[in-house]
């Protein structure tokens, strides 16, 4: 576990993931990045392999922004958040989430102040040929 703290980022939290190929996985939320008014949270899906530590699936788990009320008004903020579910095979793993945003109006990506706008849906299926998760056809 070490060695995947030190490649993606400090564990926010670790819980145990599906079975794959007979072989447990561990579903690994860590925080990529952060600062003043920024959090970027991802979560991978890893799995031991001899003295390796594989990664099967990678994506964002949640963003949020914030800019101070001094500069553009109270509430002025967005964010992304992810959720993900497993199939009960593990082969499969379906993917919501929501934007929201504050008091700001967002144009470019077609949301305005004060809304939430449901994303487009994902699913990923596991590809035994290649040892990871890929979005499915």
């Amino acid at each position: 576990m070490c060695r995947a703290m030190f490649e993606l980022g400090p564990p926010v939290r670790v819980t145990a993931g599906p079975t794959i190929e007979g072989r447990p996985t561990v579903e690994y939320l860590f925080r990529r990045a952060s600062g003043t008014g920024y959090v970027d949270r991802h979560v991978a899906l890893l799995q031991a392999h001899g003295p390796d530590i594989r990664i099967l699936w990678r994506r964002q788990a949640a963003e949020y922004s914030s800019l101070p009320p001094h500069l553009i008004g109270p509430h002025a903020d967005k964010g992304r958040v992810f959720r993900w579910k497993f199939s009960k095979n593990g082969r499969k793993i379906w993917v919501t989430g929501t934007y929201t945003v504050g008091d700001i109006v967002n144009r470019w990506e077609g949301i305005m102040t004060g809304k939430t706008k449901v994303l487009r849906p994902e699913t990923y299926c596991y590809s035994s040929p290649k040892g990871r998760y890929l979005a499915c056809a």
